[in-house]
């Protein structure tokens, strides 16, 4: 099963497929280097909403197309997020998932502040 990065990846994949455009044109016009977008693309690097928002205006695609995950519905993120923990990678998911959850952090108190 694909975790939500993957599948953001392969969306980002099929975007250039049919747009004929390379990774190192959608990584300039994002404005990161080349190995940052492969990584992304391939799933294997953490973005933020504030980034799939900007791949997804980037893309001419709505940022809940990009983040749609397919296989299941999902109640909570960050269990997907957890799911992810592998056995040989678990001090590398720990630091993604501490990421993700000060994200998510970031994210309520934007929100709080603009209810305010």
């Amino acid at each position: 099963m694909k975790d939500l990065f993957e599948q953001i990846g392969d969306k980002i994949q099929l975007y250039l497929e049919e747009n004929k455009m390379s990774q190192t044109e959608l990584a300039e016009k994002f404005g990161v280097s080349k190995q940052v977008m492969s990584k992304i693309v391939h799933g294997k690097k953490a973005i933020n909403v504030i980034e799939v928002s900007k791949l997804a205006s980037i893309m001419n695609v709505s940022f809940d197309y990009l983040m749609k995950y397919e296989e299941h519905q999902i109640i909570n993120p960050v269990f997907v997020m957890m799911g992810s923990v592998s056995k040989p990678n678990t001090k590398d998911d720990l630091r993604f998932l501490d990421h993700v959850m000060d994200e998510m952090v970031e994210l309520t108190n934007l929100l709080q502040n603009q209810v305010e």
